[in-house]
């Protein structure tokens, strides 16, 4: 159970965000965000800087850190939600012990 993020998918709150990997011919050739929503379900979080269609969506992935205090996060900008890539995610919740072994 991760306490020390949260996320935001295009403005929607996300509780559980899933690590999976993307096997191609039998071998792991990445790995993906998945958003789990109670109501939107599983969606995987798409790299899609770039569409060749501008009328499509991009996901806006966001996170703030929740162990800053309610009251220091609203006088941040953005009230302490920063934007990042999917690649900047897996990263980060790498490094924070989150996720293992990417």
């Amino acid at each position: 159970m991760n306490t020390r993020y949260q996320f935001r998918l295009n403005g929607i709150i996300i509780t559980d965000l899933k690590v999976r990997p993307v096997v191609i011919a039998g071998a792991t050739d990445k790995w993906e965000l998945v958003a789990c929503h109670k109501t939107l379900g599983e969606l995987a979080i798409e790299v899609n800087d770039g569409l060749a269609d501008p009328a499509l969506t991009q996901f806006v992935l966001e996170l703030r850190d929740v162990k800053i205090p309610p009251i220091e996060r609203r006088f941040l900008p953005n009230k302490g939600w920063k934007r990042m890539t999917t690649s900047e995610c897996l990263t980060l919740m790498e490094s924070a012990g989150i996720i293992e072994g990417l």
